[in-house]
C-alpha cells in the first residue's frame, strides 16, 4: 500500500541492537549513559531509485532513533531524561591511490539533560549530542529554549548558555 506520509522510495524500519562491535557508541551507551539493552527502532528512506536486482545505492544516511521512556541519573543532580542515537555514513572521496569514493561511518547521542540547580524550583533543561569526530568524543550542550530567565531566584535576570567540551577517545573510552 503507498503511505502518504512518507516519501516516494524504499523506506525500511527495523530494531537495531547495538554491541561492542560499535564501538565507541556501545561503550558511551553501556558505560557512561548505563543503557542496559541498546536496541534503537529506526526507520530509514532509501530513496526511489533502488532496484530489486541490485545492491541498494546509498550516497550518505542517517539512521536515527530513541530509547522510549530511557532516564540516566549521570550523577548527583544530572539527569539525561531522554537519549537517542544517530548512525551516520558520509560518502567522500579519497585521493590515495587514486579517486575513489568511500563511505566514512559514526555516531552521535542525543536528548534531554536535566540539571539541578540550587534555589530553583525546576531544574535547568539543556538540548545535548555526544559525538565521535575524528579520534576526540565531543559533548555540546544548549539550553533548552535559549534562555534562562530569573536563574537561581534572581528576579528580571536573563542567561544564555551554550557549551562544549572535547577529549581525545582514548582518554574516556576503554
Amino acid at each position: 500500500l503507498f503511505d502518504t506520509t512518507r516519501p516516494l522510495g524504499w523506506d525500511v524500519s527495523a530494531d537495531y541492537s547495538i554491541d561492542p562491535s560499535c564501538g565507541a557508541l556501545y561503550n558511551i551507551l553501556r558505560t557512561t549513559l548505563n543503557v542496559q539493552e541498546p536496541t534503537l527502532h529506526l526507520d530509514a528512506g532509501l530513496g526511489f531509485r533502488q532496484d530489486w536486482n541490485t545492491a541498494v545505492k546509498l550516497s550518505s544516511f542517517t539512521l536515527s532513533g530513541t530509547f522510549p521512556g530511557l532516564q540516566a541519573k549521570i550523577c548527583e543532580g544530572l539527569t539525561l531524561t531522554s537519549v537517542g542515537a544517530q548512525l551516520l555514513g558520509i560518502r567522500s572521496m579519497e585521493m590515495d591511490p587514486k579517486p575513489h569514493s568511500v563511505i566514512d561511518f559514526g555516531f552521535a547521542v542525543f536528548g534531554t539533560l536535566a540539571v539541578s540547580v540550587p534555589s530553583s524550583i525546576t531544574p535547568l533543561e539543556l538540548d545535548y549530542r555526544i559525538c565521535e569526530i575524528g579520534e576526540a568524543v565531543q559533548l555540546c550542550a544548549t539550553l533548552r529554549g535559549n534562555v534562562w530567565k530569573d536563574p537561581l531566584g534572581v528576579k528580571g535576570l536573563v542567561v544564555c548558555i551554550s557549551w562544549s567540551i572535547s577529549y581525545p577517545s582514548s582518554l574516556i573510552l576503554p
